[in-house]
């Protein structure tokens, strides 16, 4: 790897059936460092969006991207299911009628 060139990492995993996809640039000397998104986060919904993000880090630099993809891990989350609590139908209540006219 020569001195006008960063290197990218990116691995795409799948978290909850859903492909996602994170970049790192391996810069050396340094710690990897993560390729964040715009809005925040790293992690990105298509190869695309993680591509262009990547040659654009790379040319804000002046270098020349070298990527190189692996496959991640698969993940799953469990969601804590509760007991079913039992629902009461609640009958309604005739409202009484407010007199407005009174007499005395």
């Amino acid at each position: 790897m020569s001195r006008s060139q960063l290197r990218f990492e990116i691995t795409f995993r799948s978290i909850n059936n859903t492909m996602v996809y994170e970049a790192v640039a391996i810069i050396p000397g340094f710690g990897p460092a993560p390729v964040e998104k715009i809005e925040g986060g790293n992690q990105f919904s298509t190869k695309s969006a993680v591509t262009y993000a990547c040659n654009n880090r790379a040319a804000s630099l002046g270098l020349t991207p070298v990527i190189s993809y692996t496959e991640g891990t698969t993940e799953t989350t469990t969601t804590k299911t509760t007991a079913s609590r039992k629902t009461v139908a609640r009958t309604a209540t005739p409202k009484t009628a407010k007199n407005s006219s009174t007499t005395r």
